[in-house]
This record gives C-alpha cells, structure tokens and sequence, in this order.
C-alpha cells in the first residue's frame, strides 16, 4: 500500500490525525514560549532568551525520562486505543492550564504547563508506536513510521510558527489555538480501531526508578533492538538542541526578526518530514540491513552539521531581517540548503530504526519496548539539553551549540551501524576484499532468492574460503571443524559468521546442523573437508549429500576460483603465488538430491556420495574462467605461471620460456600468413616439439586453423586431407622431413601447395621481425592482432582412418578451451608437474592431453618426436623428471617392457587413451612399474576427452566418469543387450566435420549431439565400461559379438604376442571372426580355455586363426584394421573352395 492509500486507510489515519495535532499542540506551546523568552520576557534579566529556550526544552522533556517505562506498561496492560482516547481527553486539561500562563504570561506556569505536555506526550509515545504493528502489516510498517515522523515535525513547523506568530499578535490567540487542537485530537482517537491488545498478566509499577530499570533490563537482551534505540535517541537529542537554537541563531548570528526564526524552523521541520517519507518509500518488511542505510543518512547529517558554521556570516545584520530580506543575502541559500540536508538526513536516519524496533518486538511487550526507546530518548535529550546550557554559560554561541549538535550525529551513525555488528564487519570485509583481490560474486540470485533450507557446498581453496563466503554470502550457517576454528588466521573471520564448531571424529556432531535444516536454515560444508593441496577438487565426503537428503532440500554448489594462488592457501611450490589475486565466487543453481530411496546404510551414503562428487565437479567446470581464444589463454598462462618460468622442454633438453613461446608465436604466426585470407586453414607437418608449438600458438593468434597432417598416412590420405580442409600452404621442416624420410610425401603435397621450410622462414627473418620479437618477449599484449571469438575454427585434426577414410574434424577455440578446462576440473596439475609427451600433435590426444593442456595450465612438458622408441623414453622419463606420462595401450605397453622400474620413480600420472587398455599392460604398470595407469575415452571429435579416470575417482574396467558439462545418450542397438550406442553433447564437441568430396565445407553434428559409435554401458554411479564398437562388432549366426572381446581372449591365451580380430562375410554365418595373431603357439584349445576363464560365449572363440610376422599399426599407435582385413580378406581368398 502506498502512502497516499495509507493516509485514505482508517487503519491509520485517526491515528495519525490524533498524534499530528498532539505534536501541534505541544508546539504552539513550546513555540509561544520560545518567541516570549526572546522577544519578550528576557532581555537584560539573569537568564538569556536562549538559556530560557534551552531550559524549557528540558523541562518538557523531563516526563519521558521519569514516566515512560510505566506508559509503556500501562500500553500494555490495558487495550492501547482506550488509553490513546483518555490521553488526548487530558490533553484538554493541561491546554487550560498552559493558556492561563500565557495570558497571565507566567514563565513558571508555562513551564509547569510543558512539564505536564511532556507527561501527555509520554504517556501517548508508547501507544501511537505500539498501535502501528497491531494495525498494519508488517511490509506497511516503514511506510507508515515514515508518515509520522513527517506529520509530527510539519506539526512541530506549523506548531512552532503559529505559536510564535500568535504570542506577542493577541493573548487569547495562542489559548485559542491550543484548545481547538486538543478537542479535535480527542475526536480523531474515538475513530482510532480497537487493537485488542489487553494483557492483565502485565504489572504496572508504582516506583518510576523501579519500572524504568525493569524495562530497560527486559530490551537490553536484544541487542539490536538496544542499538537502534540508542541511535534514536542520539538523533533526537541533537534534534531538540539544534531546534532550541533557532530563535537565538536568528537573531544574534544571522540578525533577523521572529519571521526569520521561524523560517530556519520551517526550514528544518519540513526537512525532516521530506527524509521520512523517502525512506518510508521502500515499503520493505523491516530488518537489520535497514541500519546500514540508516548509518549512511545518519553520516550526512553529521557532515552537514559540522559545515553549518562555514555557511553563516561573520556578523550579524545591523537592522533585523525580515525572511525576505534574509533570502536577499548570498549566504542565505548554502545555509537553508545545508539546514535542509542535515534535515533530511536525520529523518531518514529515524524513520527504518523506529519500524526495526516496533517489527522485532514481541506484540504482548511492544508497548514497553517503545517506552524503553523513550526513557533513553529523553536522557540524550536531557544530557544534550544540559550540555548545550553548560556551552551557553561558558560563552559559546547558540550557532555553536547548534553546529556540535549536528556533527554530532555522528555518534548515531556509529550506533546505527553497530545495531548489525556481523553487517558492520561483514561490510567492512566486503570493502578490503574488493580492495585487495578485486572479488567478484556471480550467480548470488542463486541464494538470495531460495526460500527455505539449503546445503550450501563450496570447493576449498583456502583460509580465506569462510571469510569470502561470510562477506559476500551471508544468511547462512557455518559448520567450522574445531580443530581450523582455532587457528589463529581463522579466528578473526569467524566473527563475521553464523557458524558451529563440529568435531569431525564425532558422528553426532552433525546433529546441530541437522536442526538447522530442520529449522529452514541454509548451512555450509565444505565437502571437501580441507583446504586443497592440489589446485583442484580433493575427495568429496558424503555427508553434505546426506544431510540434504534427510532435510529433502537441495544442494546449491559454490565454486571460489582464485583463492589458490593465494599465500593463505596450501599451494605453496605448487602454484606461483600472490599477495592479492583475483578472485570469483561462483553460486550455481540449487540442485535436488538424487531419488535413493531403495537404498540404506552405506550403499545409500555411497550413492549420495558419488552424485555429490559430479556435482561438485560440473561446478567447478561451470565456473572456471576460459579465455575467448587460444593465444589469450597462452598469455593468461605466462602472467599466471610466471613469463620465464619453463614452458617447453625438447627432446635435446633444450628449454622454452613462456615468454620466448608467446613472442615466437606471434613472431611466426605473421610470417606465416602472409599471404593468406582470414580464416584459411594452414597445413602442419611438423613433429611433436617446441618449434610446433610456437607455430600452433601462432596460427592460432592471427586466426588461421592448423590443419594438422598426419604424415604417416602416405601421399594420398594427407593430399585428401588438405582438399578437405582447404589447404593451400603447408608449414614443414627440412631437417624433419630427412629425418623422418618423408622427401616422397612432401614433393607429391608441393605440386599442389606451397611448402613452407621453418628453416627458411628464420634464414629470413629482417631486422623489424627481430625487434618485434624483442617487444613480444616483454610486452606480448601490444603485438597481439585482434582477436576473434571461441567459435572460431583453431585446429582441423583428422580422424585416423582405422576404419574408414579420414575425415577431417573442424574444432574451435572454444572446443580446445573448454576440453582442457573439463579435464583441469577433474585431474589436478600443479607447476611441480612435468609432463611427457611423445605421442604425435596431429592426433587429438597428443595435441590436446599432451601439448595444450600442460602448457596452458601453467605445467612443463617435454615433447618428443617419436613413441617408437621404445628404449629411449623410459631413460628420457627418468632424466626428465616426469611426472604425467600420455600413450597409447600399445606404446606403454612397449616402454614397459624395456624400462627399468627405477625409470618411471617420479611418475604420479599415467594416461592411456586412443585405443582399449588390456589387462596385462595395466598388470605389468601395477605389478612390475608400481604406477597407477588411469584409463581415459575420448575420439577426435570431442577434442578429445570424454570420460577419464582419477585418482579420486577411480573404477577397475572402466575409463571413468564423464567429464562435467557433458550430455551422454545410449541409443540401443538391435543384438546388443547390455548398454547402447553412445552419443555425446558438450561445450567440448566438434564445430563439425570436413570431407574431401565438399572441401572447407563445415557438417555440423545434429542438435550438437556426437554419435561415437562405440557401444558402452554407463553403471548408476556414470562410469562408463567400453563393451566395443558398432564397426568392432561380427554378427555371427545372429549374434553380436564384439570383436574386442575376441582380441582380449587372445591377449589371455598369449599375453607376449599381439593380436586383431576382424570380421569377413560368410554365406552361411552371416560373418565370420578371423583372429589375426603374431603369436606362432596360439591355438584354439587356448581360446576355449580362455573363454571359459573369462566367462564369454563359445561363439566368440575365432574360427580361424592368422599367422603374420607384425599387426600393421597407424601414426598414432593404433591397429590398422582395412591393413588387417585386407591380411584376412587374401589369406580367405587363397584357402581352396
């Protein structure tokens, strides 16, 4: 309801009219009295016309110190509208008795007059602040205090200037006014609802002292409430003092007649009543935030007030001021003006502290809680008055008095601020952290807007986590492990929380936290259970998930990003720290817990656990910030890691800084499209090491695809290949090309491309190519060209031809950012990491797992041209240092089998991807190497990753979990019983793919979904098991049988050989299995036995076996299965009919 429907509302209005009068009355009287001590009783008596002003301002107020606490009883006790009516009916009694003083004008009786309006006005107080809850809603409450406050002080103005104009006009003019007043204060409060509030239990004291000590007592338990009325009181002590100066003012310092004092008051008055009614405009149901704005109003009060001596002229007017003559002079205006604010300010300061006080009080007590706020209104109001008195005597000015009055304010203003201590030092830390790490708060609608109770679950990066949490997210409730609540660099923050200690080692701890909930409360557990000592997600317990499942409310994961690199983190050596970096809090929507009904105990934990976990990752996914492009994330990773921290390391030992990769990167990058469009694809064909790099990162910074060519495909794949892509240059090396002996591949490509040598570009390079990478070693950011956005194609790989021609696969920046990003959020790398990587660049896992993602996580990596050999990786492992090892089944396979268990001492990670792990390379890493292999699922199209294994989360035959941000889909495929045909969607997904029949034309995939092609099955808990490919399958005599199977059988029966299963039609069969083997002793007995071992259909054993000397392999390590059918398909044909 707004203001206008509230005043229209008989819910209010008699009770405003009733208190507008009264306040009217009161100053007719208070003002009459004023204007006679100065222009007419005082003058050259002992007391001056202020001192006068000043002592009756007392006297008035002196009831509300005596009486208030038995007003607010006697509100309480009895029905308040009743005792509103039996007020206002005594108000005519004490109008008499005032009217006689002033026509007899008796000083002493008129002040005996004001004493007996202050017990009025005492009595009335308690009433009028307790009736407004009993007869509004509690959203109307600051609307309606906003309208009373600004009644009363446009009475007090119309009061004080009728009084002051009809004293010295006609005796009986003032008398007349005060009665008409009265009597028609007592006929709005006969309109004045009932509010039905009667309590008999309540007692009311006889003894004043006694009444007001209890009463006092029974509020000061609620210390907000304490806070707010001190505040009030503050605000009108200096009211009341400032107000008593206004005559003297006006005519000693500003030299104007009677209209000029009543001018300053009309000034001041309607100032007040402006402030009020903007800040009942918010119509907000009141809480403790309202002090902070509070505060604010409060603080330009103060600062207005202190300026009210500057504004004013050095001396006094000879002859006095009328109010026009006074708006005449050039001081006038800054001075109303400044009057106006000081005002204002304090109005809107009074207003949310009064509605605060009314809404937090219990209905049966408000009455007493108000009287409190009076008792202590007027002993400021006293206090003020007898400090300003003791001034005046000592020679201070009245404008003086009135100026230290109004900064005074600025005790209100620390008052208004301590009614929310945890608000007041949550802002004060909101401030310094804004200041030093530049915090910003994305997604906190996320859990301001949630009603009820919440789990609340932020990842910990370190001792800052509840302090960042506590300022920018408050609301909730901490669960602090005791043993952290001591530390003396939590301590502090712990003042801005709501929190508990729990002792981890106590299962009934999370009890209180249980109530919590119970309660509608949001709490906050860090899942984690500590501070990360790996830059990423540690174990996830599953109890948050627990406690949100028993509470049936949802989770709402919080990711803090940034805190890590920070020196209160435990990432020291790990990370390149710093005093201050920037940092993010990230609310991401609220998620339901997962239906576990049929589950108890552990299984029931276990479950909730895992769904947790993937939480937990999406959301750290969801907020890790991505660069636009790939260059802008190679220069985020240089300040991050540090521009000469070492970024590259080759074969040769030979090392490249982060700085000199960036310079040469944008060095090459224009050279190297000279001459080319934007967004023509340039061929690579260069071999796994740093100079690739430094032309990957180039290409990709000028906006030009690295269609990267698989050199071992032979002349006419890569030639397909570039007509795929568009290809027209070709970027390549002289000494790679003897090397690797590919003069035949690269003088077939230069008849239809341009061929450019590396070695050639630096033979050419000219002084201005030489000074720009000078500036690109200390200022990157200014040679930087203009960037383009993530869609934009930044590499074309291209899929290796196992099964079929390659077809090329357009990826984005955004493609390549976002798979990195996914695999970051789920495998920890810190700049302790060296990885090794040997695998080749033009395939996906080589390019991204090993080159991209190590160099743009700020991790060394050590490239080498060639995986085949097999003796030399192991010892170049061991003199590397390496901690991250990427391969292929086959080549780790084979580095095993000549390394030395001493090789591989420093290795923490191992990767296996591109193709099926077998249990005997898992065995021989396990057993022999004692290194954990984690197996991973990817293809070309998804950049590559899709699903990896972790230390954290880890499952035997399976190649993990999906990463975060990852839609998976199983379609089912007739034969196959057991999981489906796997489709993908995700931020990581392929733009689309390229084909040579339509060349530098993009197929997007549908909808964004994948179809790898593989069959898999997915357990409850999203771990995905490979069970084979729709081409990797024989249908033999109507059965679906995967041929990896077959090749696993063969691996048990001889584990020392290699073998592939293909597929050939058979007329009878439908297909037939062929098992093509370099084992010279394998035989089918040994098949069967291994068969029955593992468990698998007789029909899965091969019919037919083929001896051959090697299985044909591709570039990437992977078996060349057309090269294996086509083995079979002659070997098939040479058998007799």
């Amino acid at each position: 309801m707004n203001a206008s429907a509230l005043l229209a509302s008989r819910r209010f209005l008699p009770l405003f009219l009733a208190q507008f009068l009264g306040a009217f009355g009161d100053n007719v009287l208070r003002g009459a009295i004023a204007v006679l001590a100065v222009y007419g009783v005082s003058g050259e008596g002992a007391l001056s016309g202020a001192m006068i002003s000043t002592l009756a301002a007392g006297a008035f107020t002196l009831p509300f110190l005596l009486l208030s606490a038995t007003a607010g009883q006697l509100a309480d006790r009895y029905d308040r509208t009743v005792i509103a009516r039996i007020v206002k009916l005594a108000e005519i009694g004490l109008m008499a008795v005032a009217s006689l003083g002033i026509v007899a004008a008796d000083l002493p009786v008129l002040i005996v007059a004001l004493v007996g309006m202050g017990a009025h006005s005492t009595l009335f107080g308690p009433v009028k602040y307790g009736l407004l809850p009993d007869l509004l809603d509690p959203s109307e409450l600051t609307a309606a205090n906003g309208l009373v406050e600004a009644g009363t002080f446009v009475a007090i103005l119309l009061g004080t200037i009728a009084g002051g104009s009809l004293a010295l006009l006609h005796p009986w003019a003032v008398p007349g006014m005060l009665g008409a007043s009265a009597l028609l204060g007592l006929a709005a409060s006969l309109f004045i609802p009932r509010a039905g509030n009667a309590d008999p239990a309540v007692a009311v004291g006889l003894n004043p002292l006694a009444v007001t000590v209890r009463v006092l007592r029974s509020v000061a338990g609620d210390r907000a409430s304490m806070r707010a009325i001190h505040g009030i009181s503050v605000f009108w002590g200096v009211g009341a003092v400032v107000m008593a100066q206004f005559p003297s003012i006006a005519r000693e310092t500003l030299g104007t007649d009677s209209g000029g004092a009543t001018l300053l008051l009309a000034v001041f008055a309607i100032g007040v009543a402006a402030g009020s009614v903007y800040a009942g405009l918010s119509h907000r149901t009141p809480s403790t935030a309202d002090a902070g704005r509070a505060a604010l109003a409060g603080l330009v009060a103060a600062l207005a007030g202190a300026a009210l001596p500057l504004l004013t002229p050095a001396t006094p007017a000879l002859e006095p001021l009328s109010p026009l003559a006074l708006l005449a002079q050039p001081w006038a205006l800054p001075l109303l003006a400044d009057l106006f604010v000081i005002a204002a300010a304090g109005g809107a300061f009074a207003v949310p502290l009064y509605a605060l006080i009314q809404h937090r009080a219990a209905p049966g007590a408000r009455a007493r809680v108000i009287a409190a706020a009076y008792v202590v209104n007027a002993l400021y109001m006293v206090a003020g008055s007898a400090v300003a008195a003791g001034m005046l005597a000592l020679g201070a000015s009245p404008l003086t008095v009135a100026s230290v009055g109004g900064a005074s304010m600025a005790v209100a203003v620390v008052m208004a601020l301590a009614v929310d201590a945890q608000a007041l030092m949550r802002a004060v830390f909101r401030g310094l952290f804004r200041l030093a790490f530049r915090v910003e708060v994305r997604g906190a609608e996320h859990l301001t807007t949630l009603d009820g109770a919440a789990v609340v679950t932020p990842n910990h990066q370190s001792f800052l986590d509840g302090a960042l949490l506590a300022a920018f997210l408050p609301g909730m409730r901490f669960a602090v492990d005791t043993h952290i609540a001591k530390h003396p660099l939590v301590k502090p923050f712990l003042a801005i929380a709501d929190h508990v200690t729990i002792d981890p080692t106590n299962p009934l701890g999370t009890r209180i936290l249980a109530r919590a909930l119970a309660d509608g409360d949001k709490v906050c557990v860090f899942p984690e259970g500590r501070i990360t000592v790996t830059g990423s997600l540690m174990k996830i317990n599953g109890g948050p998930g627990m406690l949100a499942d028993k509470a049936r409310c949802p989770v709402v994961p919080v990711c803090i990003e940034g805190a890590q690199r920070s020196i209160l983190s435990r990432m020291k050596g790990r990370l390149r720290l710093g005093l201050f970096p920037h940092i993010t809090i990230t609310v991401l929507p609220p998620v339901t817990t997962p239906d576990v009904g049929g589950l108890v105990g552990k299984k029931r934990r276990a479950a909730l656990k895992s769904w947790l976990s993937r939480v937990m990752t999406e959301s750290v996914f969801a907020a890790r910030p991505r660069q636009e492009t790939l260059m802008l994330a190679l220069l985020d990773a240089r300040a991050k890691a540090g521009a000469r921290e070492e970024a590259v390391q080759d074969g040769d030992f030979s090392t490249l800084s982060y700085r000199a990769l960036a310079a040469r990167a944008l060095v090459l990058g224009r050279i190297l499209t000279r001459g080319t469009e934007a967004d023509e694809p340039v061929g690579v064909l260069l071999p796994t090491a740093s100079p690739t790099a430094a032309v990957f990162f180039g290409l990709a910074a000028h906006g030009r695809p690295a269609a990267m060519l698989n050199f071992t495909a032979g002349p006419d794949a890569v030639k397909a290949a570039c007509r795929a892509a568009g290809v027209r240059r070709i970027v390549t090396s002289a000494q790679f090309i003897e090397k690797a002996r590919l003069g035949a591949l690269v003088e077939a490509l230069a008849a239809d491309h341009a061929i450019i040598h590396l070695e050639e570009v630096k033979r050419g390079l000219r002084l201005g190519d030489k000074l720009r990478a000078l500036a690109a070693l200390v200022a990157p950011d200014r040679l930087l060209p203009p960037q383009g956005n993530s869609d934009d194609i930044a590499a074309i790989l291209f899929t290796s031809g196992s099964e079929g021609p390659p077809k090329g696969v357009a990826l984005s920046h955004g493609n390549l950012l976002a798979n990195m990003a996914q695999v970051a959020s789920v495998v920890d790398f810190n700049r302790q990491d060296v990885v090794f990587n040997c695998l080749p660049v033009f395939h996906s896992f080589g390019l991204t797992g090993g080159m991209l993602l190590p160099i743009l996580n700020g991790v060394k990596t050590v490239l080498y041209p060639n995986p085949r050999h097999v003796r030399l990786i192991p010892e170049l492992v061991y003199q590397t240092n390496a901690t991250v090892l990427f391969g292929t089944d086959f080549f780790l396979n084979a580095w095993a089998r000549s390394a030395d268990p001493y090789d591989y001492r420093s290795l923490r990670l191992v990767f296996a991807g591109a193709e099926r792990l077998q249990d005997e390379t898992r065995r021989v890493y396990t057993e022999q190497l004692r290194v954990h292999l984690l197996e991973g699922y990817g293809t070309t199209e998804t950049a590559p990753v899709i699903a990896v294994n972790t230390p954290a989360r880890f499952r035997p035959g399976s190649v993990g979990q999906a990463l975060p941000g990852i839609e998976t889909e199983l379609l089912p495929v007739p034969g196959v019983d057991a999981g489906g045909r796997l489709r993908v969607r995700g931020p990581n997904v392929m733009q689309g793919y390229l084909h040579a029949d339509r060349p530098g034309v993009i197929q997007p995939p549908q909808d964004g979904w994948h179809d790898t092609g593989d069959i898999v099955e997915i357990d409850a808990d999203g771990f995905i098991r490979i069970v084979g490919r729709v081409k990797r399958f024989a249908k033999v005599a109507g059965e679906m049988i995967p041929l990896g199977l077959v090749e696993e059988l063969a691996g048990l029966a001889d584990p020392d050989a290699t073998h592939a299963a293909v597929a050939l039609p058979d007329a009878k069969r439908g297909e037939r299995i062929v098992l093509a083997t370099t084992g010279t002793a394998l035989t089918r007995d040994a098949l069967v036995a291994a068969a029955r071992a593992r468990g698998a259909p007789e029909i899965a054993i091969p019919r037919d076996i083929l001896r051959i000397d090697a299985v044909p392999l591709l570039g990437t390590g992977k078996t060349d299965y057309p090269a294996v059918t086509r083995f079979a398909a002659e070997a098939a044909a040479k058998e007799p009919a």
